[in-house]
């Protein structure tokens, strides 16, 4: 029998799932448009994941079918393609120039675990983390070289809350699916128990990113090369 999306087990699933629209209702109420600059991309992005997971949300919990689908395979195909470009144009303008290269070479490493993983499990538990650690690494470079040239307090900034809700998300996505599959055989209590944390702190990153599009954009300073970003971290 299925447990009530209300229930204390399932309500970290719930309150994640619909959190996820946080970020394109607040671009979309900010804004009022769509793909006109990288914020309102990144909320168009942020919507196309989160009607993504809403399917898989209301395939279990109304229609009784497991939330894993093929779409398993294309949310992982439109991280690079969706978070990439805007988070390469706050890095700076030499950045944006690897795009294109770095696209094509997800495409081909999504296509080969396809055609050799032929599960969504093991395809998920390689390349989500390996899409996780892409984004998140360019965003933190992307957060530094932002502070780096912030001409005002940067907690009024656009970019620092959406960055940041980034940075969260993706870190928490880089260790989700190997640690829950580590624990699977072992002690599905502690499955349910880890998956549920990492869900609170998805919905937390949610609400750090909506933040962040709820905020008028900032003048922003000339961009600094890619080697000032990288010595900016480190």
């Amino acid at each position: 029998m299925i447990a009530s999306p209300l229930s204390l087990d399932m309500l970290p699933t719930t309150l994640a799932t619909w959190t996820a629209f946080l970020p394109p209702a607040a671009a979309l109420w900010r804004r009022r448009a769509v793909g006109r600059d990288r914020v309102t991309w990144l909320g168009a992005a942020w919507l196309v994941m989160a009607a993504i997971g809403c399917v898989g949300y209301l395939r279990y919990f109304v229609l009784g079918l497991s939330p894993r689908t093929p779409l398993t395979y294309v949310v992982t195909a439109l991280y690079l393609p969706l978070f990439l470009p805007p988070t390469l144009a706050w890095i700076g303008s030499r950045a944006r120039r690897w795009q294109w290269p770095a696209l094509a070479a997800w495409a081909v490493a999504w296509v080969v675990a396809v055609v050799l993983l032929h599960e969504s499990r093991p395809f998920k538990t390689i390349m989500d983390p390996l899409a996780a650690a892409t984004l998140g690494a360019l965003s933190a470079l992307a957060l530094a070289a932002q502070v780096r040239r912030a001409p005002t307090a940067i907690t009024r900034a656009d970019w620092f809350w959406i960055l940041t809700g980034q940075v969260m998300y993706f870190a928490v996505t880089l260790f989700r699916e190997p640690v829950v599959e580590a624990l699977v055989a072992r002690d599905w209590g502690a499955v349910l128990a880890v998956n549920n944390a990492i869900l609170l702190l998805y919905s937390a990153a949610y609400l750090v990113i909506a933040r962040g599009m709820l905020l008028r954009p900032q003048p922003e300073a000339a961009p600094p090369s890619v080697r000032a970003a990288v010595r900016q971290i480190a």
